[in-house]
């Protein structure tokens, strides 16, 4: 869970852990970005520059019913999560992402929730409109289709600036739906603390990178490009 103040670089962060995941050993299955409809662009920009190198790998979608797994299957694809809970609902099974992110990873907790709407030409995009609504909609509705899509998936990533400014039960919520509780933070054996700081060290290392470099110009570092240890 990546839960930084607003303007602090929490997509950019979130892009380089992507690549990531995208090169650990048995790395297969698509990378699913889901992001509220307005923020699809600024999610791209991110990603094309970390993957500025293979750029064709990153895929944006009007709508998720364009989602296909075989096709997609070792893509990076932008998605308007509210698409993705309205399209494949009851089909979470049918998907075994790499990754997914979900961005505003706090909606659906505080009594926000998914109103469809329909305008002109049935624009996928008008979706998603949020509006305050009880929260045992929003409970039984949108956090269940993307918890069961966390749940199919080898790393999960949630993305939220609210969080830190409430109380505490929110992160313990988003991590739950994460299905981060278990597998990150009381793993049995240690295994997952061992890949925990191997990834932060090696966040670490590109810090500065993500902070200054002309994304244009200058490659990934080679901690991006080439597998870890682990």
């Amino acid at each position: 869970l990546v839960a930084d103040e607003g303007g602090t670089g929490k997509t950019l962060g979130v892009s380089l852990a992507v690549r990531w995941t995208t090169i650990q050993q048995d790395a297969t299955g698509p990378v699913l970005v889901l992001v509220p409809p307005l923020l699809k662009e600024h999610w791209l920009d991110h990603l094309q520059a970390v993957f500025s190198d293979d750029p064709d790998r990153i895929v944006m979608l009007n709508s998720a019913r364009f989602f296909n797994p075989v096709q997609h299957q070792n893509q990076i694809v932008i998605m308007s999560k509210f698409s993705w809970i309205h399209h494949w609902s009851g089909r979470e099974d049918e998907v075994t992402p790499l990754c997914v992110v979900i961005d505003e990873a706090h909606q659906g907790r505080t009594g926000m929730t998914l109103k469809e709407k329909e305008e002109e030409g049935g624009d996928e995009e008008a979706k998603g409109i949020l509006l305050e609504e009880e929260e045992s909609f929003s409970s039984t509705k949108h956090a269940k289709v993307l918890q069961q899509t966390c749940a199919k998936a080898r790393f999960a990533i949630g993305v939220t600036a609210t969080p830190i400014n409430i109380h505490t039960k929110e992160i313990e919520y988003i991590l739950a739906m994460l299905g981060s509780e278990s597998q990150w933070m009381h793993s049995p054996d240690n295994s997952t603390a061992d890949i925990n700081l191997e990834w932060q060290s090696s966040l670490a290392n590109i810090a500065n990178w993500a902070r200054n470099a002309n994304h244009d110009a200058e490659p990934c570092p080679t901690e991006l490009l080439t597998p870890l240890s682990t």
